[in-house]
């Protein structure tokens, strides 16, 4: 028989089966889903760090643009500005008016070569050269603090030697009621000394002004807030214990209607006896609204930083208050924070004289002894 062919066999081969592709793309869709998760968790981790970022520069722009206002005071009064609405305290009877435009003033004569001041009582007005020495007679008080503002004399005529008009002793009288009547209440708290009582001996209006007597415009409708029945005459602490005094700024939130004589002299319930009613309506007409982040990117969130001045309990507050939207959560924000800075006095003298909208500018000061130092709104003509 012939032989058989040799039998060939056939060579196995390894393979998945159905259940493990389906184990294996079950593994590989879990890996992809894994690194994509860690890919929106970086992602999102680096989003929320840029937002935290920007949260942060708007905070430090914000803050920074409210120490600039603390001490430059803009948001009251801007020197460059052409338009009178940015320049509203500047009008009669208001915080920036021009000292020589609301009273007549008589300046001291200047040390020359060591000579000193020579002091007047005819003198009505501020003199940004005098030194002001403790010393100085015509800054003394002449008057009883016990005596009642409607008193009869019975302690005394101080008009004889004191007051305004024809006593000896006119100059602290008339220096008084110059600065109340003209800047209001906060400018004249902030340019007489802390120990000052505020009254004055004046011509009696009951009188038709013929008759002088102890003038006291701080009584419990105005400056003095009544505390415990009072009538003698007050410091600033007692005048300003639970009650506070606005500087009213140029753009308040209640609108530029705000912005009267009567509300720098009117007083608020802001300590024993306040509510939420008090304490709003204070708010309200103090706070400016005034945008100060002019100069940011425009893809920047908004940012509103508001400034508040008000003197309470013998202080003089300057309020901050920086609003913005968190950028994690869209809610609104606000940071609130008081900073001492430059005085009324100070930020009238870095200006110079002018009416609203004029645009006069930044008064510059070369030195005491310069003959070419800038007029200011406190420089006598």
């Amino acid at each position: 028989m012939p032989a058989l062919p040799p039998i060939r066999r056939c060579s196995l081969r390894q393979a998945f089966s159905l259940i493990e592709l389906m184990i294996a793309i079950t593994l590989g869709m879990l890996l992809v889903y894994v690194a994509m998760a860690g890919f929106r968790v970086a992602s999102q981790s680096i989003t929320t760090a840029n937002r935290l970022a920007l949260e942060n520069s708007l905070l430090r722009s914000a803050f920074h643009e409210a120490l600039n206002e603390v001490d430059l005071w803009t948001a009251y009064d801007d020197p460059v500005s052409t338009q009178a609405a940015d320049q509203a305290l500047r009008r009669p009877q208001m915080p920036f008016s021009e000292m020589p435009a609301t009273s007549r003033i008589m300046a001291s004569n200047p040390s020359v070569e060591g000579i000193p001041f020579t002091e007047s009582e005819l003198d009505t007005g501020w003199d940004y050269r005098y030194p002001w020495p403790a010393s100085s007679s015509r800054t003394w008080w002449r008057a009883n603090p016990a005596e009642w503002h409607n008193t009869l004399g019975r302690s005394g005529n101080y008009t004889l030697f004191s007051g305004i008009g024809s006593s000896p002793h006119p100059w602290l009288a008339s220096q008084m009621d110059m600065l109340q009547t003209n800047l209001g209440y906060y400018a004249l708290c902030d340019y007489l000394p802390p120990s000052m009582l505020y009254a004055y001996i004046g011509p009696d209006p009951r009188q038709g002004g013929n008759i002088d007597m102890l003038k006291d415009f701080v009584t419990a409708s105005n400056f003095r807030n009544g505390d415990g029945g009072t009538e003698f005459a007050q410091g600033r602490y007692r005048c300003t214990k639970d009650t506070s005094y606005l500087l009213v700024p140029l753009k308040p939130i209640a609108g530029a209607g705000q912005i009267t004589t009567g509300n720098i002299r009117n007083k608020y319930t802001t300590g024993v006896g306040a509510n939420i009613d008090s304490i709003n309506g204070f708010m309200s007409r103090g706070l400016s609204s005034r945008k100060q982040l002019d100069q940011k990117p425009q893809h920047w969130p908004e940012v509103t930083l508001q400034v508040a001045r008000f003197l309470s309990h013998n202080r003089f507050v300057t309020l901050s208050k920086i609003g913005f939207t968190n950028t994690l959560t869209g809610q609104p924000l606000e940071l609130s924070f008081t900073a001492i800075g430059t005085t009324l006095r100070g930020a009238r003298q870095m200006r110079k004289p002018g009416a609203p909208g004029s645009g006069a500018g930044w008064a510059t000061w070369r030195g005491p002894n310069e003959t070419d130092n800038d007029r200011h709104l406190d420089n006598n003509p």
